[in-house]
């Protein structure tokens, strides 16, 4: 069956709109922590809804969405236009939407390990240096290249040695979260780009 992510993303672009209104209408009301609670429950609950099918699909549908994302940013800081948001991301403790991609993404594959590789292979995986998944699927197609489980294993690579043997998904994730919220990624690229987080942990 095909999916249409686009009429997701559009779906999306009305429902980020009503709750920009929210957030206009609330911002001189309350304090700038109950305001996140309220992006937190009209935004990013929404972004996170289905992502991980949807969020690195085409290129075109995170960038949609990040664009919807950084509105609300703006609504609620009174940000202009011509001003980035990126640090306000990090003041916020806010995860953009490529870094809430990878997230969701890689929290989903360390509570399915078993799914991925075999007790066996994770032993034999713990006495390797890099300590990479290995990629048992050969990316021929395009749908292929953009499934969520070729994905999920380029991102679990691109991390850095420290985290690749961490168990626990919740350690994992809040370790995992606190370094996506300091780099604050504007698109996956950065992040599998990104040389110097091998050196931020």
């Amino acid at each position: 069956m095909y999916l249409n992510w686009k009429k997701e993303i559009k779906a999306l672009e009305s429902t980020i709109s009503s709750a920009c209104y929210a957030l206009r209408s609330l911002r001189e009301e309350v304090t700038l922590e109950q305001l996140k609670m309220v992006y937190f429950a009209l935004v990013e609950s929404k972004l996170r809804y289905s992502i991980i099918f949807w969020g690195n699909s085409y290129k075109y549908n995170i960038k949609a969405a990040f664009v919807l994302q950084k509105r609300a940013i703006r609504t609620m800081l009174r940000i202009p236009q011509i001003e980035s948001c990126k640090e306000h991301f990090r003041n916020l403790g806010i995860l953009t939407v490529p870094s809430l991609y990878i997230l969701v993404s890689l929290t989903h594959l360390v509570k399915n390990f078993h799914k991925y590789e075999t007790y066996e292979e994770r032993k034999k995986r713990d006495m390797t240096r890099r300590k990479d998944l290995k990629i048992s699927i050969t990316p021929t197609l395009n749908v292929v290249r953009h499934s969520t489980r070729y994905q999920a294993i380029g991102l679990f690579n691109s991390l850095p040695t420290s985290f690749k043997t961490i168990y626990c998904h919740h350690k994992f994730q809040n370790k995992l979260k606190s370094l996506l919220i300091k780099k604050s990624y504007y698109s996956v690229d950065d992040y599998l780009n990104d040389k110097d987080k091998l050196n931020q942990c």
